[in-house]
């Protein structure tokens, strides 16, 4: 297998949640949603910085109970003290 040698490789930050195993809203996709909202949200409150969300997938698994347990995988980076200042310099 080839590979191009001009390719650019990068890394980027991920995170991936789903429901708790069990949790009576285990299938509920909408307090999915809601939830990792929240996680990007305290993540952005913590590090006093905003994200730049790239993608989001989303996976859906069987639990042993034979319910779905759906999952989503956010790949992002924080913005950069330079993106930060033209931001700012916006408003």
């Amino acid at each position: 297998m080839e590979t191009d040698m001009n390719q650019e490789e990068y890394t980027i930050k991920h995170f991936s949640q789903g429901m708790p195993k069990a949790d009576k809203d285990q299938e509920n996709v909408a307090v999915l949603l809601r939830r990792v909202a929240d996680t990007i949200e305290a993540m952005e409150k913590a590090k006093r910085n905003k994200m730049t969300i790239f993608d989001m997938t989303f996976h859906n698994e069987v639990s042993d109970d034979g319910r779905n347990w759906p999952s989503i995988t956010v790949y992002y980076e924080y913005e950069t003290e330079d993106e930060k200042a033209i931001r700012l310099t916006k408003w």
